[in-house]
């Protein structure tokens, strides 16, 4: 294996792919056309990281500093599944690896673009 495979190898690839394809999808889109699994996992991390953002006076942050919080606690959740899940194949081949993290990239994808529409006033 060359180097820079090696080095690719211990990349959190899915987790740096995923938070990219998820900060453009909630930064492009208008509320009311946003997917529900988008929204639902941007207010989860917000209600999660309320308490935080209280205790550090971050909830007078500007509201482009508080996406981004969000977007790195979305990306640290992803890195540890995808450390784990590669502890886990850690005796399997390189190919077997890459294909369990191109999978589930894709299933993240189809989560994110392919559930309904949240809709006008759904939320309250």
């Amino acid at each position: 294996m060359s180097r820079t495979a090696k080095i690719l190898d211990r990349l959190p690839v899915f987790a740096i792919s995923a938070t990219a394809l998820y900060g453009l999808y909630v930064t492009h889109m208008d509320s009311p056309a946003m997917s529900q699994a988008a929204m639902y996992t941007f207010l989860l991390l917000s209600v999660v990281l309320a308490p935080l953002a209280q205790a550090t006076g971050l909830d007078r942050a500007p509201n482009a500093v508080t996406i981004a919080i969000v977007f790195v606690a979305l990306f640290l959740v992803l890195a540890a599944i995808e450390l784990v899940a590669m502890r886990l194949l850690k005796g399997r081949s390189s190919n077997v690896r890459w294909i369990v993290r191109l999978s589930a990239l894709l299933v993240f994808a189809a989560i994110l673009f392919f559930t309904p529409a949240i809709g006008p006033g759904r939320l309250f």
